[in-house]
């Protein structure tokens, strides 16, 4: 597998991961780097804990380096999501540009 920061693929993962996090109730942004932050809110407002790496792939960082991290991030919101549950404070997944 290979995704390379801000290739056709990459562009891809990161649409699914908007798509994706938005349909689980969160909030997205995108700074100027292109850093993508979702966050779901809590019952009460302030920062979020947030989980998150990156979805682009490195040539020797190994199958899950990076995308386990979002991957395991989103999941997380997916449980919470699907449960019912809601948090005191606000979760956010982040996804990192190189």
């Amino acid at each position: 597998m290979s995704r390379l920061a801000l290739s056709d693929a990459d562009r891809d993962a990161r649409n699914w991961f908007v798509e994706t996090t938005k349909q689980l109730g969160c909030k997205v942004t995108i700074d100027a780097m292109g850093n993508t932050f979702a966050v779901r809110p809590g019952r009460q407002a302030a920062p979020p804990t947030c989980a998150g790496s990156h979805l682009d792939t490195q040539p020797s960082g190994g199958r899950y380096d990076g995308i386990l991290g979002v991957c395991a991030g989103v999941e997380l919101l997916r449980v919470l999501h699907d449960e019912k549950i809601e948090t005191e404070y606000p979760i956010g997944v982040i996804n990192w540009t190189k």
